[in-house]
């Protein structure tokens, strides 16, 4: 055959290639010079590849560029979303949980990347399944010696997100499934754990642990500290830490193990207010306003409520009794006492317990005690019950002080529910993660 008749027999075999779809399938000049090149106009491939057998339907290798480029013009919606690669596995059953719909395999590399300017750079959606799965090897990256990692997300220096997760009305923006290991652990700039959870939940922060909004717990909150510090700290321009309770529950309550249950501290540091581990109350510098009740039980197995008798300044008592003999007695103080009281200004109140011809009086007041002689020239020998009631020693408070009170001391103020505080997110543009360099 001569070379005229090659030539004639290959225009003849490309003009059959080209006419045998009625025309669908047309040379064409490729975008970027590649050859050869082809152009259709139909709602099917222009070119497709169908392998019966074991091997691949279609394949690209490159020695120095990508093995295979896919690219859309389509401006997609929501319903009609295109991709410049699709990747789908049509396996049903059993046997194809398996499979994947695009898989990517790298020796030393990254197995999938992706990017994109104005949307994510890879997004998976999956009814029944993982939207995005990732699993770790032996090597990270193929960086020997680093932790293997499933998923990574890197934020570059004009990004703000290195992985962000948005949930549903009804889903989770981020389950984390513990197997044993932590659920999560977070490193700080210097690659040191400065954030811990654990698989039990238990959380452990090398730092401060904020929060926006309420923080809630199955067993509600627990924290520990040193020897010195504080196990929940609560810090606000108004309330600190505020309790609420129910109609069966505690606003707020304490446990008591040898240390104080409440201690309070001025703007100076000072303590100002305690109450100890017995339930006594202490308060430096102030005087409790409130109606002073005590819990008493009753020979009968009841409780109920008394009330502490109020007086127009500080006074210390004590009370006894004695014997009038021949119309006379001396009474010794209690050394206890007296050393607790202003002994130069006393008084004593007498309650003789028999009958007497003349009136009981104090005839004669000392530091260590005081004398009771009967009017009248009487010389009964009676018994007679005293009260002795002193100021404070050292004591200098004056007599019925004013008082500075709140606007709404002695009324009432109605409890009000607290109002849910609701956290606004803020909006963070999804950031251009281009393929980082290892």
């Amino acid at each position: 055959m001569t070379r005229a008749a090659i030539a004639l027999v290959s225009l003849a075999s490309l003009s059959a290639a080209t006419v045998v779809t009625g025309f669908a399938i047309s040379r064409a000049l490729a975008t970027d010079g590649a050859a050869p090149a082809t152009s259709c106009s139909t709602t099917t491939a222009c070119v497709e590849g169908d392998n019966t057998s074991s091997g691949p339907g279609v394949k690209g290798t490159s020695a120095k560029g990508h093995g295979v480029v896919g690219t859309t013009k389509s401006k997609g919606t929501q319903t009609t979303a295109h991709a410049g690669v699709l990747g789908q596995d049509l396996q049903t059953g059993l046997g194809g949980v398996f499979n994947d719909g695009v898989e990517g395999t790298s020796t030393d590399g990254t197995g999938v990347f992706g990017s994109s300017t104005n949307s994510a750079g890879v997004e998976g959606i999956s009814p029944n399944g993982t939207g995005v799965g990732g699993m770790g090897g032996s090597n990270n990256f193929g960086v020997i010696g680093q932790a293997a990692v499933g998923v990574a997300g890197f934020a570059n220096a004009g990004s703000t997100v290195g992985v962000e997760a948005a949930n549903s009305t009804t889903g989770d923006a981020f389950l984390a499934y513990g197997t044993g290991g932590n659920l999560f652990r977070g490193n700080n700039s210097h690659s040191l754990d400065v954030f811990a959870v654990d698989d039990a939940g238990d959380v452990s922060a090398a730092g401060n642990v904020s929060a926006s909004n309420v923080v809630d717990g199955l067993q509600g909150l627990f924290g520990t500290q040193g020897l010195n510090g504080e196990g929940v700290l609560g810090a606000s321009a108004t309330e600190g830490v505020e309790g609420q309770n129910s109609t069966t529950g505690d606003a707020i309550f304490a446990n008591g193990y040898g240390g104080l249950l409440f201690r309070g501290n001025n703007s100076s540091g000072q303590n100002v207010f305690e109450v100890d581990d017995t339930g006594e109350v202490y308060a430096v510098g102030y005087t409790l306003i409130a109606d002073a009740t005590k819990l008493q039980h009753t020979s009968s197995g009841q409780t109920v409520k008394t009330y502490s008798s109020q007086a127009a300044q500080p006074t210390l008592e004590d009370t006894g009794e004695a014997q009038l003999v021949d119309g006379l007695a001396r009474v010794a103080l209690d050394p206890a006492f007296a050393a607790t009281i202003d002994r130069s200004n006393y008084i004593v109140l007498v309650t003789p317990e028999g009958m007497t011809r003349g009136v009981l009086c104090v005839t004669q007041r000392t530091p260590s005690g005081f004398v009771i002689q009967e009017n009248m020239g009487g010389r009964s020998s009676v018994p007679f019950a005293y009260r002795i009631v002193g100021k404070p020693y050292g004591s200098t408070a004056p007599r019925l002080p004013f008082a500075n009170v709140p606007g709404q001391f002695g009324q009432r103020v109605p409890k009000t529910k607290i109002a849910p505080r609701i956290y606004q997110a803020q909006h963070h543009a999804r950031p251009v993660i281009k393929r980082p360099s290892f």
